[in-house]
């Protein structure tokens, strides 16, 4: 399991390892030379808790929570 420490409140979020591996080049980049570790603790205070609970959701059920429902696609460009 990995343990996710998402936005300036610290929310903590575990997610097992080879799920994050496989979905993002990020938590990748994280593992990258430092051996075979089963746990690590990830630190990303710049990314909103409820946008990562939507990606967690996403990569366990292939669906999305409410919060990218409501999303603005526009204010993106």
């Amino acid at each position: 399991m990995v343990t996710v420490c998402v936005g300036p409140e610290n929310e903590t979020f575990a997610v097992h390892k080879d799920l994050l591996l496989l979905h993002s080049r990020y938590v990748e980049t994280c593992f990258r030379g430092i051996g075979n570790v089963d746990e690590i603790k990830i630190a990303t205070p710049s990314i909103k808790a409820s946008l990562f609970a939507d990606f967690v959701s996403w990569i366990y059920t292939c669906n999305f929570l409410q919060s990218v429902c409501s999303f603005r696609f526009d204010c993106m460009w």
